[in-house]
């Protein structure tokens, strides 16, 4: 029971206690809304307050703007009090007197007498004011005192936005004051002397690279200034970008262009009536210099200060200082732009003076294909400068359509006439070779000269192809019309010189044919296929024959010779291709020979193995060229080795093998019967030549 009791006691302490804890809250919840509300009222007149305290200065203010203003409400001078006067109390001039003018203004536009007297005065003492502050900002340059400079600056940027300070800092600076490198006079003060014209392409080379280093050392000593201006500009001036804009302008305006231009006038006078490598030393020049500007220019606008540099393909614009005022940091200044436009002159004439220059050179070079060599070896580097001056997309591919156009032009004259000089040349030397000119001769001065000659323009072709994928494609490819331009001229050089290789080479076969027909000519005789045959296969005989396991000699020679000319066309750098083609032609005139020259002769048995053997070297030399078996020279050759047969076999067995048993391949009865004609022992009333006929 007293258990009972005790818990009983203990639940009821503990309700009174929630009631107790909730009532508690209560309070404190009553408590808290009214302390929020008395925040919220003290808030509310604190709004009102400072309200009233706004108004109140704002009405001290202008009270102290009209008396201030008042002052200057006179005909006479003014008599103004410390602060307008006293310098100590200049940064407070420099506060007022904006507000004042403003002022004055409105007042004067309303019409109010007062007002538009107080504004002549005010603009008056704006100007001394100015004045002190330049002044002040003078003193301080000239004593090299940075953080008085400073202190100056920052006043006449409160006060105008520090035109005039920027102005007069960029003016005193000792780059565009003195001479020497970091002056405005350059390395000298005087014109410099023009250099004489070069007489050849390495020393128009030679003399731009000079004049283009000179630019570079220059531009270092100018970078070198800047910088140290940039430090200062960015310790004086609180918003340094204008400052800076306005000093790299006047850079290269002044400076950067005045190396140029003093480069250019040192070079050797130009015009129509200079010559060509006088012309290709200023346009390597102007190249040399744009590159070397156009670097100059990277590097000043990536200065303190200047905000970077803002590059753009064209320059159609005159350079932009982007900003909110005068006294705002920019966002960037266009440097490189402002490059662009210093060679606007020099651009728009460009493209005629490298055409021009290119067809001038191209009179100096060798003719024929060594010329079109030359011209192609200078493209590249035409077409580089092109994707350098030319600035405009669409007129940079234009300017490249007519640089390609103008290469195409001159190589389909030069190649082709080139060419047809060649083959007028090699055909007369050949008229010339006698008896004993040697197959080494023979081949030099005909064919091989042809053939090297054919490599070249292949050389040539492979050159402009490369040129066109490598060098041109990426320019042309700005503007389909330019592209489709330069893609018709490139198909009709290459349709033309294909034309003029294709005549140059079956020139070059037919010489090779001629002195092949001259040396069976000469070299092979009628004891040739009727010897005295010596059986025992050793090189010689008792009587001095040779035996039928050797070629006669006009074979050997005329196979050494047909060798000397594919050995020709490899070492002219002719492709497997064209060597292939060379010598399938080869094949098909020399069978056409052999068949005219072997039907000449009269054959003993003997000598029909000689003529087996002969044939035998011939198929062989075919076969070291990689004509194919079932070629059409290949075939006749092997027929012309089978009818020999029947110069070889007994009268007995002619009947079989002139019926086509026997011989190996497929052959017309009137082919067997003509070589029956060649025999030596042949007689038409003797059997079985008489059956046969």
């Amino acid at each position: 029971m007293v258990a009972a009791d005790e818990e009983e006691a203990h639940k009821a302490a503990v309700s009174a206690t929630g009631h107790g804890s909730e009532t508690l809250l209560a309070q404190f919840s009553v408590l808290d809304n009214r302390i929020a509300k008395v925040g919220r009222t003290a808030a509310h007149v604190g709004d009102r307050l400072s309200a009233v305290d706004a108004a109140r200065a704002r009405a001290d203010e202008a009270a102290d703007l009209i008396s201030a203003l008042a002052l200057f409400d006179t005909d006479g001078t003014p008599v103004l009090g410390p602060l307008f006067v006293d310098d100590a109390r200049l940064a407070d001039a420099v506060t007022v007197t904006p507000r004042l003018l403003q002022l004055a203004e409105v007042g004067a536009g309303s019409g109010l007498t007062s007002c538009a007297r107080a504004l002549q005065q005010l603009q008056t003492y704006a100007n001394s004011l100015e004045n002190r502050l330049v002044a002040r900002f003078d003193a301080a340059q000239q004593a090299r005192d940075v953080p008085a400079m400073a202190a100056a600056a920052d006043l006449l940027v409160r006060f105008n936005g520090g035109a005039s300070a920027v102005a007069r800092f960029v003016a005193t600076r000792p780059m565009f004051l003195s001479l020497g490198p970091g002056g405005v006079g350059g390395p000298s003060a005087d014109a410099p002397a023009r250099a004489a014209a070069p007489e050849t392409e390495a020393d128009a080379c030679d003399l731009a690279a000079t004049a283009v280093r000179t630019l570079g050392a220059q531009f270092k000593e100018l970078l070198k200034s800047a910088k140290e201006e940039a430090a200062t500009v960015n310790r004086v001036f609180p918003a340094p970008g204008r400052v800076m804009a306005t000093l790299v302008q006047r850079l290269l305006e002044q400076r950067v262009w005045g190396a140029v231009d003093a480069a250019m006038e040192a070079m050797p006078e130009g015009g129509k009536e200079a010559t060509a490598p006088a012309r290709l030393a200023r346009l390597l020049l102007l190249a040399g210099a744009y590159e070397r500007t156009a670097e100059m220019a990277d590097r000043l606008a990536a200065l303190p200060g200047c905000g970077g540099s803002a590059v753009s393909s064209t320059a159609t614009s005159p350079p932009q200082v982007v900003g909110t005022d005068a006294g705002a940091s920019v966002s960037f200044f266009d440097a490189r732009g402002a490059a662009d436009e210093l060679f606007v002159p020099w651009r728009e004439s460009y493209l005629d003076e490298e055409l021009a220059t290119q067809r001038l050179l191209g009179e100096s070079d060798p003719p024929g294909c060594a010329g079109a060599q030359a011209r192609l070896h200078r493209a590249p580097d035409a077409l580089a400068r092109c994707a350098l001056l030319v600035r405009a997309p669409r007129a940079r591919a234009s300017a490249a359509a007519a640089l390609v156009h103008a290469l195409c032009v001159e190589i389909i004259r030069t190649v082709r006439a080139g060419l047809d000089a060649a083959c007028t040349q090699a055909s007369t030397r050949c008229k010339s070779h006698g008896p004993t000119t040697s197959a080494q001769q023979c081949v030099a001065d005909g064919p091989g000269a042809l053939l090297q000659d054919t490599g070249v323009a292949c050389a040539v072709m492979a050159g402009l192809r490369s040129y066109l994928a490598d060098d041109a494609a990426p320019l042309l490819a700005l503007d389909a019309g330019a592209r489709a331009t330069a893609a018709d001229i490139a198909r009709q050089t290459g349709t033309f010189v294909e034309d003029a290789l294709s005549s140059t080479v079956a020139a070059a076969v037919g010489l090779a044919c001629g002195a092949v027909e001259r040396l069976l000519l000469a070299e092979q005789s009628k004891a040739d296929f009727a010897p005295k045959l010596a059986m025992g296969g050793g090189s010689g005989s008792a009587d001095g024959q040779l035996t039928a396991d050797r070629p006669t000699v006009a074979c050997y020679r005329a196979t050494s010779l047909l060798g000397m000319v594919r050995s020709a066309a490899i070492a002219a750098g002719l492709d497997d291709r064209n060597v292939a083609a060379l010598c399938a032609s080869l094949g098909d005139r020399l069978v056409v020979i052999l068949d005219g020259h072997f039907a000449t002769f009269k054959y003993t048995p003997a000598g029909g193995l000689r003529l087996k053997r002969d044939v035998t070297e011939y198929t062989t030399l075919f076969t070291s060229w990689g004509l194919h078996p079932d070629s059409s020279s290949r075939i006749r050759l092997a027929r012309m080795g089978a009818l020999a047969n029947l110069l070889v076999a007994p009268p007995t067995e002619l009947p079989g093998l002139v019926n086509g048993e026997g011989l190996g391949v497929a052959v017309k009865r009137s082919d067997a019967v003509a070589m029956l004609l060649r025999r030596s022992d042949f007689s038409r009333t003797k059997r079985p030549f008489s059956q046969l006929l």
